[in-house]
Formats: structure tokens, sequence, C-alpha cells
């Protein structure tokens, strides 16, 4: 007779854990997703920002680009 408490009592704590352990896998998965296809650029030409598009590479804040003419590369 405790096996079988021990049994009813180990599905009602599963029963109760599971579903908030569950829930946000497919939210953890899409941010997996979305943080390995921005490293890679992935996405169809349609969908990357026009710098990325139109070849002109990473884009690079302002001043990085000032300090790159000052330096002549």
């Amino acid at each position: 007779m405790a096996v079988i408490k021990a049994i009813g009592l180990l599905i009602t704590i599963v029963s109760v854990v599971w579903e908030p352990l569950v829930s946000p896998g497919p939210f953890l998965a899409l941010l997996a997703l979305w943080a390995v296809g921005s490293k890679q650029q992935a996405a169809p030409q349609w969908a990357l920002p026009a710098h990325v598009r139109n070849g002109k590479g990473v884009h690079r804040p302002r001043r990085h680009r000032e300090v790159q003419e000052l330096l002549g590369r």
C-alpha cells in the first residue's frame, strides 16, 4: 500500500512540476536559433540589412571608420 501511495505522490509531483519546466522550451529553442542565425548571417538576401545585402560587409560604427581613415587603412 505504501508503494502505491509513493507512486501516486510521485505522479502528482511530476504532473505539477512538468508543465513549468517544459513550457519555456520552445521559446528557448527559438532564442538559440536566433543567436546562431545572427552570428552566421544565414538569412535570405531580402531579409538582410542594406549594407550587408549590397556587399559592403559588416557595419562598422562611424568612429571606427574615422580611426581607420586616419591610420590609412
